[in-house]
């Protein structure tokens, strides 16, 4: 439903602005209630543009890559050794450097 912010239906446009601005308001709350939010691929299509959204829509942007780490792999039970992604630039400043890592290391093995 976010990704329609551009539809020509006005009706539409406002519905995807309402949601937009209670998840403003919610994911704060949530977090510092004990939620645990995870980040998914399911609204912007990838992990990078979820993160981007969740620090555009209240989470810190630290928040916002655990929520595709550290508290993803925590509850699904994953703790893999000698997996790592870097970047040239800090993702906690701007979460969009996400989408371009510098290096990817799967098992101790540089795969990009």
């Amino acid at each position: 439903m976010l990704k329609n912010r551009d539809s020509p239906d006005p009706a539409v446009r406002a519905q995807v602005s309402e949601l937009r601005e209670r998840l403003r308001d919610c994911l704060p709350y949530a977090v510092a209630h004990g939620v645990r939010v995870l980040a998914g691929t399911d609204v912007v299509g990838t992990i990078a543009g979820e993160i981007a959204l969740l620090a555009g829509h209240g989470l810190t942007a630290g928040q916002a890559i655990a929520a595709a780490g550290s508290l993803a792999r925590d509850f699904l039970g994953i703790h893999p050794a000698g997996d790592i992604v870097t970047y040239h630039e800090d993702p906690r400043e701007d979460p969009g450097v996400l989408a371009s890592p510098a290096a990817v290391v799967v098992r101790g093995i540089r795969v990009r």
